[in-house]
């Protein structure tokens, strides 16, 4: 399947998941909005990293297929989680954990290595920031923790995508 195709196809499934869990599942907006904004701006930097990642991955790597499908159920468990901030949390660190993991065993693919090198810094950073957003709703910080997050979220994206755009093939 093409790289375009495949991301569309991804984002849509995804998506469609989350709205609906957002609309049969939600009973309490003040938790969960900040979640459910920061999911689809999650979703819109996902398109753009399945796109230029699948036209780089060797279509014949099974670990890469492997790790792809755990992180499809990550990204289908995280919205069940849209009224739980402590679980949405601990799920989104362990989807950032394993993209970095992801990216890292593809450091044999030398023609990439800067673009690759991008990638595993700022999931890393995900991951990092999931941790601190676990011990702020752990604290009892989650609704400010939770807007901080999704707001910083939505920036960085824009930095990403607009500013210095990370999913550009070397």
């Amino acid at each position: 399947m093409p790289a375009t195709q495949k991301a569309v196809f991804a984002i849509t499934l995804f998506s469609i998941f989350a709205a609906w869990c957002a609309w049969s599942t939600v009973t309490d907006w003040s938790v969960s909005l900040p979640l459910v904004i920061f999911h689809f701006a999650l979703l819109v930097n996902t398109f753009f990293s399945i796109r230029c990642f699948s036209r780089i991955i060797p279509r014949r790597d099974w670990t890469q297929k492997a790790i792809d499908v755990i992180l499809g159920v990550l990204y289908l468990a995280l919205p069940l989680q849209f009224g739980q901030p402590l679980w949405y949390a601990v799920v989104l660190a362990i989807l950032f954990t394993l993209a970095t993991t992801k990216y890292a065993l593809l450091f044999h693919l030398k023609e990439h290595l800067s673009l690759l090198r991008r990638k595993i810094f700022f999931d890393s950073l995900g991951s990092i920031a999931c941790v601190l957003l676990i011990a702020a709703v752990s604290a009892g910080y989650g609704f400010v923790a939770m807007w901080a997050w999704a707001i910083l979220f939505i920036l960085a994206d824009m930095y990403l995508l607009v500013i210095k755009p990370l999913y550009v093939l070397d």
